[in-house]
């Protein structure tokens, strides 16, 4: 489902998470400009869910996205709600 949302996912890897029983880590390759970074790393976040507290490194130019689901969270479609915990990070490969 992500995927659909997400329209230029690769799908690198889906492992299990051992922070959090029944969870699974979801690895996606996306394509982003290089002096895009941040706008679009919020964009795409916020396809999913919201609010996300954003960390950027203006040395390393890493981008990272972390959401933790509250009392005050919100999913864009009703079935993103399983998720308690997602770190988005913007990474060279």
């Amino acid at each position: 489902m992500i995927k659909n949302i997400l329209n230029s996912l690769e799908v690198k890897n889906i492992t299990p998470y051992q922070k959090f029983s029944n969870s699974f880590k979801l690895v996606f390759v996306i394509e982003i400009e290089e002096n895009k970074t941040i706008q679009e790393a919020v964009r795409l976040t916020n396809l999913i869910s919201t609010p996300w507290l954003i960390s950027v490194d203006e040395f390393t130019n890493e981008v990272s996205l972390v959401f933790n689901k509250t009392e005050l969270s919100k999913f864009k479609q009703q079935h993103f709600n399983v998720i308690r915990w997602a770190n988005f990070e913007v990474v060279d490969y």
